[in-house]
């Protein structure tokens, strides 16, 4: 089975863009274990990923389709199930917005020039 058309055509987007893109493979102990307890084993070197449209061929159901960020854009992780919110916080212009199954968001922002904490 390949990548479905929609994120097929939404990575390609990035990937042209400039934004690398990686695959992560499900951890054995799914949906636990894993990098950080994301349940996904993400692979060494990821921050050095270069877009590159031939990774997509290598996705396979089951896997992580992941974005390195501070390239062309940054992400915004707002987690609802660990207390994650804006507040009053005025939100930066989101590019794109996907849901979580967890009910959070993440949204393509403009690079913010700072670092994650993790």
């Amino acid at each position: 089975m390949t990548l479905p058309a929609e994120a097929k055509s939404s990575a390609l987007h990035l990937i042209e863009s400039g934004v690398p893109v990686f695959i992560a493979k499900p951890a054995p102990e799914f949906p636990d274990g894993g990098h950080g307890g994301t349940g996904y084993l993400i692979p060494p070197g990821w921050q050095t990923t270069e877009p590159d449209p031939a990774v997509l061929d290598r996705y396979e159901p089951g896997d992580a389709l992941c974005a390195v960020m501070g390239h062309t854009v940054d992400g915004l992780d707002v987690d609802t199930q660990k207390g994650g919110s804006l507040g009053s916080l005025q939100p930066p212009i989101s590019y794109g917005r996907a849901r979580t199954p967890s009910g959070g968001t993440h949204d393509l922002i403009a690079p913010l020039g700072a670092r994650s904490r993790d």
